[in-house]
């Protein structure tokens, strides 16, 4: 199609095929620059052994796993409180390793780093369609590819449930989002199945339902809103927002309860006369601060850190007023800037998934 201006030239306008071929066309980009960078930087992990810490309780002397896949092995996962935990995906992707290449800790470290790998387009994928740049999303889930905070979950096998939870806590999203276009009982199931895979994988996924409301109240706005008559001022149907997720805050609720079992199963609850909800206060808001701190500066990178137990008034305080600004602030960005109000409302909520 050709349009003339005043001056002259001929302003051509591109078909829609070819628009069509330039999204393709940027879409294997990202896919190449992800795979070069993922097999660049985790590569090789496959010469790495396994490392032991949890390793070998997940799977050189866990006599399920070692079986490889079997229908009594199956059936142990589900039922299972073994490590402190209730996450029978998890020990089926063992499982699977197992089976497919017996204990070789080389292909089970590929198997983390393709989980990785696929995590990082996921969230690509997510990031286009809330942010609407491609180069934009393709910057963020490099560095989500890319950041040495994420180096325990890939190259220690025991972690595979947090790529896990993530990949199906993603999809979960991405399903969400399908549902919030056109909403529909199958839709809705999808969002539900990969938010019972999610939990399967590691129980942090609890979260979810909170991390949608947010969505909800930031990105899908619109599918709540409604004029009032008077004025035509809009209105937001937060009940309606919150109600819609019931089934998954029960699943959530139901998760919590098994967790709380199977970490007393394991003598893993600490109760409250060894570590007080002002102690508990102060590390859980202190975390907040060494993962931003972290991701400036990922230095000085442990498997387990230490549980803070200093009892000064102070290192309860600065904790505690940055989460405070992190709150003032998302609500002073959120008519101007909901994006900028999105994250900061999200990082407290499920910073400890991805």
């Amino acid at each position: 199609m050709t349009h003339n201006n005043k001056s002259g030239y001929d302003l051509t306008l591109p078909t829609s095929n070819a628009l069509a071929s330039n999204r393709t066309m940027i879409q294997v980009f990202v896919v190449c620059l992800h795979l070069a960078l993922l097999i660049l930087l985790y590569g090789q992990t496959y010469s790495f052994d396994y490392v032991y810490f949890d390793d070998a309780q997940y799977v050189l002397q866990n006599s399920a796993v070692n079986s490889g896949l079997t229908v009594e092995g199956i059936q142990w996962a589900f039922t299972s409180f073994y490590m402190s935990n209730w996450h029978p995906l998890t020990w089926l992707s063992h499982m699977l390793d197992v089976s497919l290449f017996d204990t070789d800790p080389g292909w089970a470290h590929l198997h983390n780093v393709a989980l990785h790998g696929i995590n990082s387009l996921l969230v690509y994928a997510l990031l286009l369609k809330i942010v609407g740049s491609w180069w934009k999303a393709c910057v963020l889930s490099l560095i989500f590819l890319v950041h040495p905070l994420h180096v325990e979950s890939v190259a220690w096998i025991a972690e595979r449930k947090d790529l896990l939870c993530a990949l199906f806590f993603l999809v979960g999203i991405l399903q969400y989002d399908n549902y919030r276009a056109r909403p529909g009982k199958l839709r809705y199931a999808g969002v539900l199945i990969t938010f019972v895979l999610a939990l399967m994988a590691k129980p942090m996924a609890v979260t979810f339902p909170v991390v949608l409301l947010i969505l909800d109240f930031f990105v899908y706005r619109k599918c709540f809103e409604s004029n009032t008559g008077q004025g035509q001022s809009i209105k937001i149907d937060y009940f309606r927002a919150i109600l819609e997720k019931t089934p998954l805050l029960a699943l959530s609720t139901a998760m919590g309860i098994v967790t709380i079992v199977a970490q007393d199963a394991g003598n893993s609850v600490v109760y409250l006369d060894l570590h007080p909800i002002s102690s508990r206060w102060t590390t859980a808001a202190s975390a907040y601060l060494i993962y931003l701190k972290q991701f400036v500066m990922p230095v000085d990178l442990i498997a387990l850190y230490e549980i803070p137990v200093s009892t000064s008034l102070i290192d309860l305080i600065i904790p505690s007023l940055t989460l405070l600004v992190l709150i003032v602030l998302s609500v002073m960005f959120a008519p101007t800037l909901p994006l900028i109000t999105l994250g900061l409302s999200w990082y407290p909520v499920s910073y400890t998934h991805l």
